[in-house]
């Protein structure tokens, strides 16, 4: 998927979040890994995207887990990407 297309641009609109928190973590993984995303995982992070903010914060931080296994698996792979930068 080309950084400039429609898609891309649309999912990168929709990482800009209300809770920083989130957002800083959804934007730079979009922006690094995205791309390296398997067709269903890439359409599991847009489901993942249409959740509350405080559910992400919540997910984001081990507070809880989504009911969806697709989606937990995503937001483990989210945490990995994050914790391996640190």
């Amino acid at each position: 998927m080309s950084v400039r297309s429609e898609t891309f641009r649309r999912i990168q609109w929709q990482c800009r979040r209300g809770l920083n928190e989130v957002e800083v973590i959804l934007i730079p993984f979009l922006e690094q890994q995205f791309e390296q995303l398997s067709s269903e995982e890439q359409q599991t992070f847009e489901v993942l995207l249409a959740n509350e903010d405080m559910d992400l914060f919540d997910w984001f931080t081990r507070r809880a887990v989504s009911d969806e296994d697709s989606v937990q698996l995503l937001v483990e792979k989210i945490l990995s990407c994050v914790e391996s930068k640190f």
